[in-house]
């Protein structure tokens, strides 16, 4: 038998008056054809007759008090930390809302699953169904300076005149190695950027990029001017694949961030207003704990390793070379013996190189592009058959 929360039936209603009046009542029929336990229905005639009618109302079955409950102090003071950090330009996830409020010294700072339900059921945060789960590990160097991501963006000035901000990231440590506004992207502001995090922080052992020009020629059959200066350094340049711009997400994520910390401010009215604007902007960043670091700063973790550097025993100059190539396809060049293919025998090809990367050319088409292992002077098209 059951218990029934349900307000109670005329004919219950009736058995327990009766009942409480001193009238019989077959109390066992009665269970029986309502479905309910005796036991139960003493339980509501003792109710009846300390309460009257108006205890025998449904009850809430809900717990008097609520320990785990948030204070609704705590609770404002999420919302308020959420909104100072939207003003503030800068991330306001509910990492980022817990770091405020222990900088901030509240006591009893909730978890990050608690934040996100309230900041939910304020309505504050949607829910993105379709949102890639972050449950997967992103790769990334073992050392500073092992990798760097460089790529443009743009922003408006205060007239609206378009610009644009080349950004560099250590792959390692999330570490902002320079922002550097220009009017363009173009090889020249590229390397601007670069001059300046070789200043403050070395060399890097390789720069990854897009495939824009001011970056590569590695997709046009060329070696771009940066690469080439590159290339003298003893730096590898190596680029995304095309319509891939996950290989680049780092620093595609940080653009974003960078874009909400500039558009809480005034707009900058120049060029050099809005560089003051990036310098400030790259001190902020590279101070702040990240949750991708497990709290650590980018400038901390960037200084917690020794940084990697280009491998100057391996320097190649960049370069191009026409020649033609055998009738079964294979050309010479830098006693290499370049296999490409029986179809491109007796052609006139043109071969690119940087470091040990080559890219041959019939025509303006790629016939194959490589990376030379040295401990072979046959490059074949299958190496597992060297």
């Amino acid at each position: 038998m059951t218990r029934r929360r349900e307000m109670l039936s005329p004919a219950v209603l009736v058995a327990i008056t009766d009942r409480a009046a001193g009238r019989k009542v077959n109390v066992a029929a009665l269970c029986r054809n309502e479905n309910l336990s005796s036991s139960w229905f003493y339980q509501q005639l003792g109710r009846f007759t300390r309460g009257g009618l108006e205890a025998l109302a449904p009850r809430s079955s809900a717990p008097h008090t609520r320990p785990s409950t948030t204070p609704p102090g705590v609770v404002e003071a999420i919302v308020r930390a959420r909104k100072d950090l939207q003003d503030e330009g800068s991330d306001n996830g509910p990492y980022y809302i817990r770091q405020r409020l222990i900088a901030d010294g509240h006591a009893n700072v909730p978890s990050e699953s608690t934040i996100y339900r309230h900041l939910k059921s304020r309505g504050q945060i949607l829910a993105q169904p379709n949102k890639r789960p972050n449950s997967y590990r992103r790769f990334e160097y073992p050392a500073p300076n092992a990798c760097w991501q460089i790529d443009g963006t743009h922003l408006y000035l205060a007239d609206r005149t378009r610009v644009t901000v080349v950004e560099i990231i250590d792959d390692h440590s999330r570490l902002c190695v320079a922002s550097h506004a220009a009017v363009t992207e173009s090889f020249e502001s590229a390397w601007a950027a670069l001059q300046s995090g070789f200043i403050e922080f070395g060399l890097p052992a390789m720069i990854l990029s897009d495939n824009g020009t001011a970056f590569s020629g590695r997709r046009r059959g060329t070696i771009s001017e940066l690469e080439r200066e590159l290339a003298a350094l003893g730096i590898v340049a190596i680029t995304s694949s095309i319509a891939h711009p996950q290989t680049c997400g780092k620093i595609e994520r940080h653009h974003q961030t960078m874009k909400r910390w500039i558009a809480a401010r005034p707009p900058a009215v120049s060029l050099q207003e809005l560089q003051i604007l990036l310098d400030a902007y790259r001190r902020f960043y590279n101070n702040r704990p990240q949750k991708t670091l497990g709290s650590v700063h980018p400038a901390a973790r960037w200084a917690a390793t020794s940084p990697a550097g280009p491998d100057t025993a391996g320097m190649v100059r960049a370069g191009s070379s026409a020649r033609p190539s055998s009738p079964t396809g294979v050309i010479k060049i830098h006693g290499l013996s370049i296999h490409l293919g029986r179809a491109w025998g007796n052609r006139d090809t043109v071969a690119y190189w940087q470091g040990d990367r080559y890219a041959v050319f019939v025509d303006d088409e790629l016939a194959r592009e490589l990376v030379v292992d040295r401990t072979h002077t046959r490059q074949l098209l299958n190496p597992r058959k060297q």
